[in-house]
């Protein structure tokens, strides 16, 4: 029965199976369950595929004792199945978050449930770990994961649950998650991109988020440096074999490696072969996700990390950082102000990208886990272009990238400026606040205390107005008593 169960949820899905299996079956019964994900369709072994389109081609569902204790993990659960997309981080799981949440309505009517909003997703993925983002504690909101577990395990059907930063979950934080989502079956999703492309997004991305440290001692810290911070946080991020290690619990069959396409491919891709996982079809994300994380050249990137104490400072705190350097400055003044070289590999450091990037590629092989792309895609390649080093870049070439930044940001001031007069608000002199990424945390909610004190802070201000009206009404009203009493006396002479 349980072959039926699974095949009675879509007929168009079973007529997809049987004409899969009657165009490659071999003679022994095998069929590639890779091949067979669709819109419509869910991870299986081969064996219960085969088994399957045998019995809508005979009518013989008959799944004998060996079968179905083989394939006891697809067997009817009492809840819903969880897709918990754990990174890893920079491998376009921004892009893929934002299609979900911009089209949430969408999913949830193609039977996949995305609970919240993507904020909340971030929060819970803190709570899970118990560590606050980059030690800014607005971040860590006790509850969230639970809140975001419960709608996940009470979804109808399926549940997709994604941030990045659950890949840095330890092992006891992963056990609680898998109990915290029972009786749902819970499915990993990791996506990968190889190792010439991740290492200069990740040093960008550290600066995006604060950081100063050099490209130069970034590549030696991560290449050879093991007794320090920055190459326990890099591995324990990026290399995907020991990050599915800690998250061991499902089966390998229920463990979905989605490779990032090589540059040059078609942008819709990846969302593809992530959404045939979910078993939906991918035109569901009829709203497209905005364009995020933007990728900065050489000489910006350099500027940035200049910049970055300045920066850190006047803003006060991660949260304030994240979201008027990350999700305004860095997105819509500094990238794309320089046409200048993108970041790479230098040439020292080639030969241990390509080794370190092919032991991760052994180690997902072995791993048995379903590949959903070409493993092949993880090779590093390099272009023939030379090598750039952020170190390099001249006084004057950042003087000029910090001059047109200076002058988009004037522009953008003056346009905000304007729309606030179109909106009736000319009298304002402060410029609005940049709205926040998606990814940015969420800022903390002010306490009791703390808004009864800004609501007397405001009360304050409005009786200081309305005293400042009542003294110009006093003086108006005196200005015409004494007008009407010179007039009299005018007349009288």
């Amino acid at each position: 029965m349980a072959a039926q169960w699974r095949l009675g949820r879509s007929s168009e899905w079973l007529s997809k199976l049987c004409s899969c299996y009657i165009a490659r079956n071999n003679g022994t019964g095998d069929v590639t369950s890779t091949e067979l994900r669709g819109p419509f369709s869910c991870a299986l072994p081969p064996s219960l595929v085969a088994g399957a389109c045998f019995g809508a081609v005979t009518g013989d569902y008959g799944v004998s004792r060996k079968s179905t204790e083989r394939n006891r993990d697809f067997m009817p659960s009492h809840g819903p199945t969880v897709y918990l997309h754990i990174g890893l981080p920079k491998t376009g799981t921004t892009h893929l978050q934002s299609l979900a949440w911009r089209n949430q309505k969408k999913l949830k009517e193609a039977g996949v449930v995305y609970p919240g909003r993507m904020a909340l997703h971030f929060l819970a993925s803190n709570d899970l770990r118990g560590r606050a983002f980059v030690g800014d504690p607005t971040t860590l909101r006790p509850g969230s994961w639970d809140a975001i577990s419960s709608k996940a395990r009470s979804a109808p059907d399926r549940a997709l649950v994604s941030h990045e930063t659950l890949g840095w979950a330890r092992t006891e934080d992963a056990k609680r998650a898998m109990d915290s989502l029972a009786p749902a079956t819970v499915h990993l999703i990791v996506t990968v991109r190889d190792l010439a492309r991740q290492v200069p997004a990740v040093w960008q991305e550290r600066l995006k988020n604060g950081s100063t440290e050099t490209y130069s001692t970034f590549l030696k810290a991560i290449s050879s440096r093991p007794d320090i911070k920055s190459h326990r946080r890099f591995w324990h991020s990026q290399d995907v074999v020991e990050t599915l290690s800690r998250w061991s619990i499902p089966p390998p069959e229920r463990v979905h490696v989605i490779t990032v396409p090589p540059s040059g491919s078609s942008p819709d891709l990846l969302w593809e072969r992530f959404a045939s996982v979910l078993g939906v079809d991918p035109g569901v994300a009829t709203s497209p996700a905005p364009r995020n994380n933007t990728s900065l050249g050489v000489a910006e990137a350099e500027l940035l990390r200049r910049m970055n104490p300045i920066l850190r400072e006047g803003a006060g705190s991660q949260s304030a950082y994240s979201r008027v350097v990350k999700g305004h400055f860095v997105g819509n003044i500094l990238a794309g102000s320089d046409e200048d070289d993108r970041i790479g590999i230098p040439p020292e450091y080639r030969d241990w990208v390509v080794e370190r990037g092919q032991e991760m590629i052994d180690g997902l092989a072995r791993g048995g886990f379903d590949i959903v792309g070409d493993l092949a895609e993880l090779k590093s390649t390099f272009p023939d272009t030379e090598f750039a080093a952020p170190g390099d870049v001249t006084q004057a070439r950042l003087l000029k990238v910090a001059a047109e930044c200076v002058a988009a940001q004037a522009m953008e001031t003056d346009r905000l400026r304007g729309q606030a007069k179109t909106r009736g608000k000319s009298h304002s002199r402060r410029m609005p606040e940049a709205r926040p990424h998606p990814g940015a945390p969420v800022p903390a909610r002010p306490t009791p205390a703390a808004r009864a004190e800004i609501l007397a802070a405001k009360a304050r201000r409005l009786a200081a107005k309305a005293r400042t009206r009542a003294g110009r009404v006093r003086r108006r009203l005196a200005l015409r008593t004494r007008l009407r009493q010179l007039n009299a006396v005018l007349r009288r002479r």
